[in-house]
């Protein structure tokens, strides 16, 4: 007997997507024949569904109070959240649009109190940062740039968001006010600022500025309110095919002393630890 996907909870979440998306028939996965049923059609685990990439695009984030999942649909595009025990995903209601460039991701993220959920969208002419309120539904317009965006991050605090920009032709570093939605450039340089971040008290931001050839990458901190930026890891020939995203974000640590980075110094792309205030890598 078929089952019916609008019921089928996970371990037979593909069921339900089927329905989400309107299909007449049900998705059946494989099981590998490990488990003793001669490899009959079977169920997947939460785990298996949300690293198929036809059916989530792009990293899954958990909400704040790790009530929900949220991630991009591959099968219907937009978003959805998924309870993290199993059950009917649920399309969050708003119209993404596309996000600018076609090798851009819309970044979708939730605000560190799950009060939004925060993505980039193209739907006013230019690629710009969108906020959607879990509470009432509300689609609010950010910023107002008309610059393509390659990474952003929340303010621990929740009151701004930073983010890399090309407003003038090179990626700077830019950071917005979600009450007032004002806009401030933070630096000025010819070379890529890219992928911005917090320290945990939400004074500083962490970012990584990237040579002409994309090989040497300094992880560089500077003001929240602004000011004179100041070289805190310099690390070296790492030719970094993805304009900085293989070599990521700098991650402060919760003290906010010590910083975590990518770095290919050892010969091996590994994650290294160095001191905030100066000091020797230690992988």
């Amino acid at each position: 007997m078929a089952r019916n996907p609008h019921t089928t909870a996970i371990p037979g979440i593909l069921l339900a997507l089927s329905a989400a998306v309107g299909g007449g028939s049900e998705l059946q996965a494989q099981n590998g024949g490990d488990g003793g049923d001669g490899g009959k059609a079977g169920a997947l685990a939460i785990d298996q569904l949300l690293s198929i990439e036809s059916v989530v695009g792009g990293a899954p984030a958990w909400s704040p109070d790790g009530s929900a999942i949220l991630f991009e649909s591959g099968l219907t595009g937009g978003l959805m959240t998924l309870p993290p025990e199993g059950g009917f995903p649920t399309r969050v209601p708003v119209d993404m649009g596309g996000s600018g460039h076609f090798l851009s991701s819309q970044m979708p993220a939730w605000s560190p109190a799950g009060t939004w959920i925060s993505y980039v969208s193209d739907k006013s002419g230019a690629p710009e940062i969108w906020l959607w309120s879990v509470r009432d539904g509300a689609d609010v317009q950010l910023t107002d740039l008309g610059a393509r965006i390659n990474s952003m991050s929340w303010s621990p605090d929740e009151r701004s968001i930073v983010f890399a920009g090309d407003r003038y032709g090179n990626y700077d570093i830019w950071k917005v006010d979600v009450a007032t939605r004002r806009v401030d450039r933070l630096t000025e340089d010819k070379r890529y600022e890219v992928f911005p971040t917090w320290t945990p008290d939400s004074r500083h931001i962490l970012y990584v500025r990237l040579d002409d050839t994309w090989e040497d990458h300094d992880v560089i901190e500077v003001d929240a309110a602004g000011g004179s930026p100041r070289t805190v890891i310099e690390d070296r020939d790492f030719f970094d095919y993805g304009a900085g995203a293989t070599f990521g974000y700098p991650s402060a640590s919760p003290d906010g002393g010590s910083i975590l980075f990518r770095s290919h110094r050892n010969g091996w792309i590994n994650y290294w630890l160095a001191p905030r205030d100066g000091g020797d890598p230690r992988p």
